[in-house]
């Protein structure tokens, strides 16, 4: 009996994006190529023939990523044998940060085959830690990160810095879930003003009530983060994306009563808009590249917008009355 098994060690860049990028930070970005690195396994009884590897991209995001070199020859893999090779990949410039790519690999011989799958999450990733770092671009999670949940019995405090100094750092979450409880005493999330927990306290946070968009109005352009978990429940943790803004867009955007703009991300196009201003509302969405793709206005407390017929992906939305103007992030993930 032949049995194939797949395994990913790491992911790097090639030398070729190394030396153009210098950025070597690990992980897949819009607009860079990567080498995805493999090992292709026989833990069966008898060797193969001669074998083929086949990268596809997969699924709604699929458009994004160009598979350089789809088939890769391995030959033949003995009993007991491990055989390391690597897949070339390019994903667009215009990909969100935070878009998920699948892609499924398909090993055989003629006889006997095997298929493994592998969802990569494009831009830079932080999981909180107590650490201080300058970030401007890139996604932020709880210590599971995107696809498991946080650890019990942890605390962390992270400070997240602007990369210049005229900046400020903007955080969207898209996702919540942590162990609800009436004050938030057993899990919480913590967000201050500043660069230390000294600065004002933003808000405390559990359940799976959003966030929503904070943005920093301290000297330093930095919020700082305390996470805590007991010994009890724990659940999927955060999903959001740092940016940072100048202090004139955070002017703009800061407003007394945010609209509601839900479910964010949408699984099947639809957002809906909750605000409680008075008379017409202009509304304008954008794509990732600036492109308007939706405008409208009127007066409404509730309204639903039907994206579907649009690519995956980031988008902005901006909301404009007579006297406030509101810009947030929503992400259509079909």
């Amino acid at each position: 009996m032949l049995l194939f098994r797949f395994s990913i060690p790491f992911i790097f860049y090639s030398n070729k994006i190394l030396n153009r990028l210098l950025n070597a930070n690990g992980f897949i970005e819009s607009g860079e190529s990567a080498d995805i690195n493999l090992n292709a396994n026989n833990f069966g009884q008898v060797s193969s023939g001669n074998s083929t590897v086949t990268c596809t991209a997969k699924g709604s995001n699929a458009s994004y990523v160009n598979v350089n070199t789809p088939s890769v020859n391995i030959g033949v893999l003995n009993v007991s044998q491990t055989v390391p090779f690597n897949h070339n990949i390019t994903v667009a410039s215009n990909t969100p940060i935070g878009t998920q790519i699948e892609l499924e690999f398909y090993i055989t011989d003629g006889t006997a085959s095997a298929t493994f799958t592998k969802i990569f999450i494009i831009g830079q990733q932080i999981l909180i830690d107590n650490q201080s770092i300058n970030f401007c671009a890139g996604m932020f999670y709880d210590k599971g990160g995107a696809f498991a949940n946080y650890a019990n019995s942890t605390d962390y405090t992270m400070t997240i810095l602007p990369e210049n100094t005229n900046l400020k750092v903007k955080v969207q979450f898209s996702a919540f879930d942590l162990e609800a409880s009436t004050n938030c005493e057993y899990d919480y999330l913590k967000i201050y003003n500043g660069n230390s927990i000294s600065t004002p306290l933003i808000g405390t946070y559990c359940g799976t009530t959003l966030p929503g968009t904070i943005s920093s109005t301290h000297t330093s352009g930095a919020l700082t983060f305390v996470f805590h978990a007991d010994e009890g429940l724990s659940a999927n943790g955060w999903t959001s994306i740092i940016s940072c803004s100048t202090t004139s867009d955070i002017n703009e955007t800061e407003t007394e009563q945010h609209p509601e703009i839900f479910p964010n991300p949408s699984i099947n196009g639809i957002f809906t808009i909750k605000t409680k201003s008075i008379g017409n509302i202009e509304i304008s969405i954008c794509d990732i590249l600036g492109k308007e793709v939706y405008t409208d206005i009127q007066p409404f407390e509730i309204k639903a917008i039907d994206l579907s017929n649009y690519e995956n992906g980031l988008y902005f939305i901006k909301l404009k009355t007579d006297n406030k103007v509101v810009v947030e992030k929503i992400v259509l993930n079909k």
